[in-house]
């Protein structure tokens, strides 16, 4: 079974923990303030977008790499009989029938 681990991850994130960190000096931002900012924008951003947009990228990834979604299931170590389902529910950014994704 493969695992997929991207090497850059851990760099991106650090990379990105520090620009959030140089925004808020610069800007001379109570911690308070900064959660209440976070908190505002996670209010107002449209998750459907996001979902779109993640299962697009996840299609698109599975495809440059010649997986079936059966074999993307057993790669994610997706649990059940429905797991090629729930990959099909995923890329389509759609809810199961029962409301789960």
């Amino acid at each position: 079974m493969t695992e997929w681990k991207y090497p850059g991850d851990e760099v991106v994130g650090l990379a990105f923990a520090a620009n959030v960190l140089e925004i808020i000096q610069e800007k001379n931002l109570a911690p308070e303030e900064v959660e209440k900012r976070i908190a505002e924008a996670h209010n107002c951003m449209d998750h459907k977008v996001h979902e779109r947009a993640f299962g697009r990228a996840v299609r698109r990834l599975r495809e440059d790499r010649n997986l079936s979604r059966e074999a993307l299931a057993t790669s994610a170590k997706i649990p059940g009989t429905r797991s090629v389902q729930d990959c099909m529910c995923l890329e389509a950014s759609s809810t199961r029938i029962d409301g789960t994704v």
